[in-house]
């Protein structure tokens, strides 16, 4: 679980230091517990698709 929760703030840190979340955005989905549903509310609310999630992944980890 402590991995998880690790990737999803490297991850929403990532979109944050790249303008493409706001903080109040980043603090919210910090509040999402699956990751799955993480993904799919940046790419529905966002705009991003799973290529740039992805793209994210790769470069954090």
């Amino acid at each position: 679980m402590k991995k998880t929760s690790e990737l999803k703030d490297k991850i929403l840190d990532y979109f944050l230091a790249h303008g493409q979340l706001t903080a109040a955005e980043a603090s919210q989905l910090r509040l999402e517990v699956d990751f799955v549903k993480l993904e799919q509310a940046l790419v529905k609310a966002q705009n991003l698709t799973e290529e740039d999630i992805t793209k994210a992944k790769a470069v954090i980890r």
